[in-house]
Protein backbone atom coordinates (compact mmCIF):
# COMPACT_ATOMS: atom_id res chain seq x y z
CA UNK A 1 0.00 0.00 0.00
CA UNK A 2 2.64 2.43 0.86
CA UNK A 3 4.54 1.80 -2.49
CA UNK A 4 1.55 2.36 -4.68
CA UNK A 5 0.59 5.67 -2.39
CA UNK A 6 4.22 6.95 -2.97
CA UNK A 7 3.76 6.50 -6.61
CA UNK A 8 0.40 8.39 -6.32
CA UNK A 9 2.11 11.34 -4.65
CA UNK A 10 4.79 11.22 -6.90
CA UNK A 11 2.61 11.33 -10.45
CA UNK A 12 0.06 14.16 -8.28
CA UNK A 13 3.22 15.78 -7.79
CA UNK A 14 4.27 16.17 -11.04
CA UNK A 15 1.73 17.00 -12.49
CA UNK A 16 0.87 20.27 -9.79
CA UNK A 17 4.05 21.74 -11.00
CA UNK A 18 3.18 21.12 -14.58
CA UNK A 19 1.71 25.05 -15.56
CA UNK A 20 -0.07 25.83 -18.75
CA UNK A 21 -1.35 29.07 -19.91
CA UNK A 22 -4.40 29.66 -21.91
CA UNK A 23 -3.99 31.21 -25.38
CA UNK A 24 -7.00 32.93 -25.28
CA UNK A 25 -6.65 35.31 -22.36
CA UNK A 26 -2.88 33.85 -21.85
CA UNK A 27 -3.96 33.16 -17.68
CA UNK A 28 -1.77 30.53 -16.11
CA UNK A 29 -3.16 27.29 -14.72
CA UNK A 30 -2.62 23.49 -14.38
CA UNK A 31 -3.45 21.25 -17.90
CA UNK A 32 -6.84 19.32 -15.95
CA UNK A 33 -8.35 23.57 -15.12
CA UNK A 34 -8.78 24.36 -19.22
CA UNK A 35 -11.31 22.40 -20.06
CA UNK A 36 -13.37 24.36 -16.87
CA UNK A 37 -11.74 27.47 -17.48
CA UNK A 38 -13.07 27.35 -21.41
CA UNK A 39 -16.68 26.34 -20.24
CA UNK A 40 -17.07 29.60 -17.84
CA UNK A 41 -14.41 32.42 -19.37
CA UNK A 42 -14.38 31.47 -22.79
CA UNK A 43 -18.30 29.85 -23.75
CA UNK A 44 -17.86 30.67 -27.21
CA UNK A 45 -14.73 28.01 -27.47
CA UNK A 46 -15.85 24.38 -27.26
CA UNK A 47 -12.77 22.08 -26.60
CA UNK A 48 -12.83 20.90 -29.95
CA UNK A 49 -12.50 24.10 -31.41
CA UNK A 50 -9.85 25.45 -29.03
CA UNK A 51 -7.95 22.04 -29.86
CA UNK A 52 -8.50 23.18 -33.57
CA UNK A 53 -7.08 26.57 -33.29
CA UNK A 54 -4.41 26.06 -30.91
CA UNK A 55 -3.44 22.33 -30.69
CA UNK A 56 -3.81 19.62 -28.00
CA UNK A 57 -4.05 20.21 -24.42
CA UNK A 58 -5.25 16.83 -22.91
CA UNK A 59 -2.15 15.01 -21.46
CA UNK A 60 -3.86 11.56 -21.95
CA UNK A 61 -4.32 12.46 -25.56
CA UNK A 62 -0.76 13.82 -25.72
CA UNK A 63 0.65 10.96 -24.21
CA UNK A 64 -1.19 8.50 -26.92
CA UNK A 65 0.39 10.80 -29.26
CA UNK A 66 4.20 10.81 -28.30
CA UNK A 67 3.60 6.82 -28.33
CA UNK A 68 2.43 6.63 -31.65
CA UNK A 69 5.32 8.63 -32.47
CA UNK A 70 7.39 6.16 -31.07
CA UNK A 71 5.56 3.19 -32.63
CA UNK A 72 4.25 2.05 -29.54
CA UNK A 73 0.81 2.50 -30.20
CA UNK A 74 -1.66 0.59 -32.82
CA UNK A 75 -4.82 1.82 -34.60
CA UNK A 76 -7.74 -0.74 -34.88
CA UNK A 77 -8.81 -1.76 -38.23
CA UNK A 78 -12.20 -2.43 -37.29
CA UNK A 79 -13.12 0.91 -35.75
CA UNK A 80 -10.16 3.17 -36.41
CA UNK A 81 -9.26 3.92 -32.62
CA UNK A 82 -6.03 4.54 -31.86
CA UNK A 83 -4.64 2.54 -28.35
CA UNK A 84 -1.18 1.47 -26.85
CA UNK A 85 -0.13 -1.67 -27.34
CA UNK A 86 -1.18 -2.86 -23.49
CA UNK A 87 -4.75 -1.37 -24.40
CA UNK A 88 -5.69 -2.55 -27.44
CA UNK A 89 -6.54 -6.39 -25.87
CA UNK A 90 -8.85 -4.51 -23.35
CA UNK A 91 -10.24 -2.06 -26.37
CA UNK A 92 -11.01 -5.59 -28.16
CA UNK A 93 -12.95 -7.38 -25.29
CA UNK A 94 -14.86 -4.04 -24.74
CA UNK A 95 -15.78 -2.81 -28.06
CA UNK A 96 -15.28 -5.59 -30.67
CA UNK A 97 -16.15 -9.14 -28.53
CA UNK A 98 -16.93 -10.95 -31.20
CA UNK A 99 -12.60 -10.87 -31.69
CA UNK A 100 -11.03 -12.18 -29.47
CA UNK A 101 -6.77 -11.55 -29.84
CA UNK A 102 -5.83 -14.70 -31.70
CA UNK A 103 -8.68 -14.47 -34.14
CA UNK A 104 -8.31 -10.40 -34.80
CA UNK A 105 -3.73 -11.30 -35.20
CA UNK A 106 -4.90 -13.69 -38.22
CA UNK A 107 -7.25 -11.94 -39.61
CA UNK A 108 -5.71 -8.14 -39.78
CA UNK A 109 -1.68 -9.34 -38.62
CA UNK A 110 -0.11 -9.77 -35.35
CA UNK A 111 -0.14 -6.96 -32.68
CA UNK A 112 1.42 -8.32 -29.65
CA UNK A 113 4.68 -7.58 -28.58
CA UNK A 114 5.66 -10.76 -27.68
CA UNK A 115 4.47 -12.86 -30.90
CA UNK A 116 6.22 -10.12 -33.01
CA UNK A 117 9.07 -10.95 -31.02
CA UNK A 118 8.82 -14.58 -31.34
CA UNK A 119 8.32 -14.79 -34.91
CA UNK A 120 12.03 -13.31 -35.77
CA UNK A 121 13.12 -17.04 -34.69
CA UNK A 122 10.66 -18.84 -36.03
CA UNK A 123 11.95 -21.65 -38.41
CA UNK A 124 8.92 -23.67 -39.60
CA UNK A 125 5.59 -24.09 -39.87
CA UNK A 126 2.39 -26.15 -38.77
CA UNK A 127 1.69 -28.05 -41.92
CA UNK A 128 -1.98 -28.28 -40.93
CA UNK A 129 -2.80 -24.30 -40.18
CA UNK A 130 0.47 -22.70 -41.24
CA UNK A 131 1.03 -21.04 -37.95
CA UNK A 132 4.62 -20.31 -37.33
CA UNK A 133 6.65 -22.23 -34.87
CA UNK A 134 10.36 -22.05 -33.26
CA UNK A 135 11.29 -26.20 -32.60
CA UNK A 136 10.05 -29.39 -32.27
CA UNK A 137 8.65 -29.16 -28.58
CA UNK A 138 6.30 -25.89 -29.12
CA UNK A 139 5.23 -28.06 -32.59
CA UNK A 140 3.63 -31.14 -30.22
CA UNK A 141 2.31 -28.40 -27.83
CA UNK A 142 0.82 -26.73 -30.65
CA UNK A 143 -0.84 -30.29 -32.02
CA UNK A 144 -2.27 -30.79 -28.75
CA UNK A 145 -3.85 -27.36 -27.97
CA UNK A 146 -5.13 -26.61 -31.62
CA UNK A 147 -5.57 -30.01 -33.47
CA UNK A 148 -6.85 -32.34 -30.90
CA UNK A 149 -8.30 -34.68 -33.73
CA UNK A 150 -4.72 -35.69 -34.79
CA UNK A 151 -2.33 -37.54 -32.13
CA UNK A 152 1.55 -36.35 -32.39
CA UNK A 153 2.55 -39.55 -33.77
CA UNK A 154 0.04 -39.40 -36.56
CA UNK A 155 0.92 -36.07 -37.57
CA UNK A 156 4.90 -36.87 -37.67
CA UNK A 157 4.09 -39.88 -39.61
CA UNK A 158 2.05 -38.30 -42.16
CA UNK A 159 3.80 -35.22 -42.48
CA UNK A 160 7.23 -35.71 -41.79
CA UNK A 161 7.56 -38.95 -43.08
CA UNK A 162 4.85 -39.24 -45.85
CA UNK A 163 2.93 -41.74 -44.49
CA UNK A 164 5.84 -43.77 -44.22
CA UNK A 165 5.76 -45.67 -40.71
CA UNK A 166 9.29 -46.72 -40.09
CA UNK A 167 9.66 -50.37 -39.24
CA UNK A 168 12.18 -52.51 -36.93
CA UNK A 169 15.48 -52.97 -38.11
CA UNK A 170 15.53 -56.43 -36.79
CA UNK A 171 13.16 -57.29 -40.03
CA UNK A 172 10.16 -58.38 -38.39
CA UNK A 173 8.35 -55.60 -40.63
CA UNK A 174 6.25 -54.36 -37.67
CA UNK A 175 6.39 -50.62 -37.28
CA UNK A 176 8.31 -49.24 -34.41
CA UNK A 177 7.29 -46.88 -31.25
CA UNK A 178 7.34 -42.84 -32.81
CA UNK A 179 8.92 -40.64 -30.64
CA UNK A 180 7.14 -37.55 -30.32
CA UNK A 181 10.26 -35.26 -28.40
CA UNK A 182 11.92 -35.92 -31.22
CA UNK A 183 15.59 -37.44 -29.85
CA UNK A 184 16.42 -40.67 -29.18
CA UNK A 185 18.78 -40.78 -26.34
CA UNK A 186 19.82 -44.35 -26.37
CA UNK A 187 21.35 -43.86 -29.96
CA UNK A 188 22.22 -40.19 -29.21
CA UNK A 189 21.01 -39.08 -32.54
CA UNK A 190 18.34 -37.14 -33.79
CA UNK A 191 14.97 -39.24 -34.84
CA UNK A 192 11.48 -39.91 -34.52
CA UNK A 193 11.07 -43.53 -34.01
CA UNK A 194 13.44 -45.79 -32.44
CA UNK A 195 15.25 -48.25 -34.04
CA UNK A 196 13.76 -51.71 -32.26
CA UNK A 197 10.47 -52.72 -31.33
CA UNK A 198 11.28 -53.98 -27.45
CA UNK A 199 12.78 -57.58 -26.77
CA UNK A 200 13.53 -57.46 -30.74
CA UNK A 201 17.31 -56.75 -30.87
CA UNK A 202 17.93 -60.49 -30.55
CA UNK A 203 15.61 -61.78 -33.82
CA UNK A 204 18.44 -60.89 -35.91
CA UNK A 205 19.93 -64.35 -34.68
CA UNK A 206 16.99 -66.33 -36.03
CA UNK A 207 17.71 -64.76 -39.71
CA UNK A 208 20.69 -67.04 -40.44
CA UNK A 209 20.73 -69.56 -43.18
CA UNK A 210 24.04 -71.50 -42.34
CA UNK A 211 26.75 -69.74 -41.57
CA UNK A 212 25.59 -66.24 -43.86
CA UNK A 213 22.77 -63.94 -42.67
CA UNK A 214 19.71 -63.91 -45.23
CA UNK A 215 20.18 -60.37 -45.81
CA UNK A 216 24.27 -61.22 -46.51
CA UNK A 217 22.81 -63.18 -49.29
CA UNK A 218 20.59 -60.27 -50.38
CA UNK A 219 23.78 -58.15 -50.99
CA UNK A 220 26.04 -60.63 -52.68
CA UNK A 221 22.99 -61.18 -55.15
CA UNK A 222 22.70 -57.77 -55.86
CA UNK A 223 26.85 -57.54 -56.04
CA UNK A 224 26.28 -60.34 -58.60
CA UNK A 225 23.57 -58.45 -60.51
CA UNK A 226 25.42 -55.39 -61.32
CA UNK A 227 29.13 -56.38 -61.47
CA UNK A 228 29.98 -58.38 -64.18
CA UNK A 229 34.14 -58.96 -62.74
CA UNK A 230 35.10 -61.91 -60.41
CA UNK A 231 32.89 -61.86 -57.31
CA UNK A 232 34.97 -64.00 -54.00
CA UNK A 233 32.84 -64.43 -51.36
CA UNK A 234 33.91 -65.71 -47.72
CA UNK A 235 37.57 -65.65 -48.74
CA UNK A 236 40.68 -66.49 -46.45
CA UNK A 237 44.01 -65.71 -46.54
CA UNK A 238 43.75 -62.05 -48.06
CA UNK A 239 44.16 -60.63 -45.03
CA UNK A 240 45.95 -61.89 -41.75
CA UNK A 241 43.28 -63.75 -39.39
CA UNK A 242 40.68 -62.40 -41.59
CA UNK A 243 37.55 -63.48 -43.61
CA UNK A 244 36.45 -60.90 -45.74
CA UNK A 245 32.24 -61.24 -46.79
CA UNK A 246 32.53 -60.00 -50.64
CA UNK A 247 35.80 -59.63 -52.62
CA UNK A 248 36.61 -58.38 -55.77
CA UNK A 249 39.78 -58.63 -57.07
CA UNK A 250 39.52 -56.95 -60.04
CA UNK A 251 39.11 -53.71 -58.40
CA UNK A 252 40.82 -54.34 -54.54
CA UNK A 253 37.16 -53.66 -53.16
CA UNK A 254 35.91 -55.47 -50.41
CA UNK A 255 32.47 -55.42 -48.90
CA UNK A 256 31.83 -56.45 -45.35
CA UNK A 257 28.05 -57.20 -43.51
CA UNK A 258 28.18 -56.41 -39.91
CA UNK A 259 25.02 -57.93 -38.23
CA UNK A 260 23.90 -55.66 -35.38
CA UNK A 261 23.90 -58.97 -33.08
CA UNK A 262 27.10 -61.20 -34.64
CA UNK A 263 29.04 -58.24 -34.80
CA UNK A 264 28.60 -56.47 -31.45
CA UNK A 265 30.27 -56.64 -27.95
CA UNK A 266 27.83 -59.10 -26.45
CA UNK A 267 28.76 -61.46 -29.10
CA UNK A 268 32.20 -61.70 -27.85
CA UNK A 269 34.04 -58.95 -30.36
CA UNK A 270 36.16 -56.27 -29.57
CA UNK A 271 35.08 -52.45 -29.33
CA UNK A 272 37.84 -52.28 -32.10
CA UNK A 273 36.95 -54.88 -34.53
CA UNK A 274 35.79 -53.24 -37.35
CA UNK A 275 38.65 -51.04 -37.18
CA UNK A 276 41.24 -53.28 -36.67
CA UNK A 277 39.64 -54.89 -40.45
CA UNK A 278 39.59 -51.31 -42.00
CA UNK A 279 43.64 -51.44 -41.23
CA UNK A 280 44.34 -55.05 -42.13
CA UNK A 281 42.58 -54.31 -45.81
CA UNK A 282 44.33 -50.80 -46.02
CA UNK A 283 48.14 -52.88 -45.51
CA UNK A 284 47.00 -54.31 -48.20
CA UNK A 285 45.76 -51.85 -50.32
CA UNK A 286 41.84 -52.74 -50.43
CA UNK A 287 39.35 -50.10 -50.03
CA UNK A 288 36.67 -52.18 -47.35
CA UNK A 289 33.31 -50.95 -47.48
CA UNK A 290 31.26 -51.84 -44.15
CA UNK A 291 27.67 -52.26 -44.28
CA UNK A 292 25.84 -52.50 -41.40
CA UNK A 293 22.79 -54.55 -41.12
CA UNK A 294 20.08 -51.69 -40.05
CA UNK A 295 21.47 -49.89 -43.36
CA UNK A 296 20.10 -52.38 -45.62
CA UNK A 297 17.27 -53.47 -43.69
CA UNK A 298 15.63 -49.92 -43.81
CA UNK A 299 17.36 -47.92 -46.32
CA UNK A 300 18.25 -50.90 -48.97
CA UNK A 301 17.79 -48.33 -52.03
CA UNK A 302 20.00 -45.86 -50.51
CA UNK A 303 22.78 -48.34 -49.89
CA UNK A 304 22.72 -50.28 -53.52
CA UNK A 305 22.68 -46.25 -55.10
CA UNK A 306 25.81 -45.83 -52.57
CA UNK A 307 27.32 -49.00 -54.06
CA UNK A 308 26.78 -48.42 -57.74
CA UNK A 309 28.61 -45.21 -57.06
CA UNK A 310 31.47 -47.37 -55.82
CA UNK A 311 31.68 -49.50 -58.50
CA UNK A 312 31.12 -46.35 -61.10
CA UNK A 313 27.68 -47.78 -62.20
CA UNK A 314 25.77 -44.86 -61.28
CA UNK A 315 24.56 -43.24 -64.48
CA UNK A 316 22.31 -40.14 -62.49
CA UNK A 317 24.47 -37.68 -60.90
CA UNK A 318 24.14 -34.12 -59.91
CA UNK A 319 27.74 -32.58 -60.61
CA UNK A 320 28.05 -29.72 -57.84
CA UNK A 321 28.39 -27.01 -60.10
CA UNK A 322 24.91 -27.62 -60.98
CA UNK A 323 23.84 -26.87 -57.45
CA UNK A 324 23.13 -23.94 -55.25
CA UNK A 325 23.80 -22.99 -51.73
CA UNK A 326 21.03 -22.02 -49.80
CA UNK A 327 19.62 -22.35 -46.31
CA UNK A 328 16.17 -24.79 -46.06
CA UNK A 329 13.58 -25.47 -43.48
CA UNK A 330 14.32 -28.36 -40.66
CA UNK A 331 10.99 -30.04 -42.73
CA UNK A 332 12.73 -30.02 -45.94
CA UNK A 333 16.08 -30.92 -44.43
CA UNK A 334 14.44 -33.88 -42.53
CA UNK A 335 12.53 -35.29 -45.75
CA UNK A 336 16.08 -35.09 -47.87
CA UNK A 337 18.29 -37.02 -44.96
CA UNK A 338 15.78 -39.57 -44.90
CA UNK A 339 15.30 -40.47 -48.57
CA UNK A 340 18.87 -39.89 -49.57
CA UNK A 341 21.45 -40.25 -46.41
CA UNK A 342 22.05 -43.18 -44.04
Amino acid sequence: MGFFFFVYLYLTNNIKKMIVACNICKKEMKPFRIVSHLKFKHPEYSVEKYIEMYGEFRQKILQKQNKLDNNETIKCQLCNSIETMNSFRSHLRWKHPEYNSDKYAQEFGEFRPKQLKYQKNYKFNCDICNEPLMHNRQLMHHLKKKHPDITQSEYIIKYMFNNIPQLCKCGCGNPVEVLINGKNCDLNKETYFRDYIKGHWDWEVFNNIGNKSKEETELLNFINTIYSGEIQSNIRGIIKNGELDIYLPNINLAIEYNGLYWHSERNNKMKDYHLNKLQKCQEQNIHLIQIFSDEWINKTEIVKTKLKNILKLETNRIYARKCIIKEIDPKQKNIFLNQYHI
